[in-house]
């Protein structure tokens, strides 16, 4: 939950890299780098970040790399809205991680398709992609992987119109982020809670769970925690 500092230490990755010439590591640093950048919500210089990762990971060979990039990428264009480059991105991602036998890889690619099909408007696929997601994050037993598609489950079903399925994922989705100690998914698990509840006319719930959302954004040094004290502000008025 150190984004700031992870930044700085991804900066000096990157310098360094730079320096002796290890453009494997400059790739790793460049993604990681753009990562906080997304983290942050700051899409379009993640983005740019993420390109460059590519770049270089193609050019030196690196096929478990590039599908890292790719997914990067996707993930950076569904927040920016360029909702075809993302599906596009992710689709490459998933042949690659399929290609190499990674199931962490495929699993991280059907969750960003997942994502990017629902933002597209095609809801049904898209929470097929992330039943798959699910299922394989718990055979290899990623616990943060897991959370992930848990509340993106969660925020699909939402998304559906159903958000009384939305509630039981968004519940595990906390729980399971709460184990392994990541703040930003407790906090996304809670805030899209809040939404679920909200939606089924239980507000005073609802508001709770915003509340401790709030919290735990603000613990992150998230900047969601504006959004969060904007959908407050909205209920309580």
């Amino acid at each position: 939950g150190e984004i700031r500092r992870a930044a700085e230490l991804f900066e000096r990755q990157l310098a360094t890299a730079g320096e002796i010439g290890d453009r494997r590591n400059e790739s790793n640093a460049l993604g990681g780098l753009g990562l906080t950048q997304y983290v942050m919500g700051e899409s379009r210089a993640a983005a740019q970040l993420f390109n460059q990762q590519l770049a270089i990971t193609r050019e030196i060979g690196d096929r478990r790399g590039e599908a890292a990039a790719l997914s990067n990428l996707g993930n950076a264009c569904a927040t920016l809205e360029y909702t075809p480059q993302a599906i596009a991105y992710h689709e490459q991602a998933l042949t690659i991680a399929r290609e190499m036998s990674d199931r962490r890889a495929e699993a991280t690619a059907l969750g960003g398709l997942g994502v990017a099909e629902y933002l597209a408007g095609d809801i049904p696929r898209s929470v097929e992609l992330l039943e798959a997601q699910l299922k394989l994050t718990r055979e290899i037993h990623d616990l943060r992987g897991e959370a992930l598609a848990l509340g993106n489950l969660g925020e699909a079903r939402i998304v559906a119109g159903a958000p009384e399925a939305a509630i039981d994922p968004l519940k595990q989705a906390y729980q399971v982020a709460h184990q392994i100690g990541d703040l930003q998914a407790q906090a996304n698990a809670r805030f899209h809670l809040a939404i679920a509840l909200d939606r089924t006319g239980d507000r005073p719930q609802a508001v709770c769970e915003a509340e401790n959302a709030l919290e735990l954004f603000r613990l992150a040094d998230h900047p969601a925690a504006d959004t969060v004290r904007k959908q407050l502000q909205a209920w309580q008025a």
